[in-house]
């Protein structure tokens, strides 16, 4: 966060920090332990720092496609050492696609918020953790399909998800009850972001769009239409006056 270092990880279950000219710094073995077969490495999908940029938080799900029960996991890491601090379990579904798809911290970086996927209804959930002992807080269902992000407010207060389904939810963290329902968007949404004031909430879309909403209402207050393709990640400007997309 500090735009001093980057993490990222992929099918080889490894996470990897680099500092900003591109150097590797920390190679994380935790998502592929020694001499694993490839047919048992999980695949990393998701990768965040902490609010202090100590630590980094990072989802993989095991992809044996020989694999009757698929297994997500969440790990945290110390981005100084390397060290495993924890890893959260998720649930053992009886399905060959579950996986943990998106992970972010808390602005306080105390809770970590999760969307997954699954091979029905109560797969698709919104889960939130507690990032010093890895323990599971609330889960959240209302999509019906995959959901693909999530981002807390500013205040810590909200939570907002995108889903596959074609809608974001906004829900209370602290109750985890659904807020809005934000709807127009008519593909799968692949990325979610609070403004810096927390007064709006930008969305991307398979559709090629980027939708901005009201954060407080739902209402739908401007969009962006016929971009060059499907976006998938979102993000606004430090003074919330532009939004990038991609």
């Amino acid at each position: 966060r500090d735009g001093k270092k980057f993490a990222t990880g992929g099918w080889d279950g490894k996470v990897i920090i680099w500092d900003s000219a591109g150097t590797k710094l920390i190679e994380y073995q935790g998502h592929r332990l020694p001499n694993t077969p490839p047919e048992h490495i999980k695949t990393v999908l998701s990768i965040c720092f902490s609010p202090d940029s100590k630590q980094i938080v990072s989802a993989a799900y095991h992809h044996n496609p020989l694999a009757v029960r698929i297994k997500s996991e969440l790990k945290i890491w110390s981005v100084e050492t390397g060290e495993t601090l924890a890893t959260l379990e998720g649930e053992h579904i009886e399905s060959r696609s579950f996986a943990i798809l998106c992970a972010t911290y808390s602005p306080d970086g105390k809770l970590i918020a999760t969307g997954s996927f699954g091979n029905n209804v109560k797969g698709f959930k919104v889960k939130l953790w507690d990032a010093k002992t890895g323990k599971e807080l609330r889960s959240m269902e209302g999509h019906t399909l995959h959901v693909l992000g999530v981002a807390f407010s500013p205040d810590g207060k909200r939570l907002a998800s995108a889903s596959t389904d074609r809608t974001l939810a906004v829900w209370d963290v602290a109750t985890g009850k659904e807020m809005l329902r934000l709807t127009g968007h008519t593909g799968p949404v692949f990325s979610v972001m609070f403004s810096p004031d927390g007064k709006r909430i930008a969305s991307g879309c398979w559709d090629k769009t980027v939708k901005v909403w009201s954060a407080d209402t739902g209402v739908e207050l401007l969009s962006l239409g016929d971009l060059p393709g499907p976006i998938r990640s979102v993000a606004f400007s430090p003074d919330g006056k532009r939004i990038a997309a991609g």
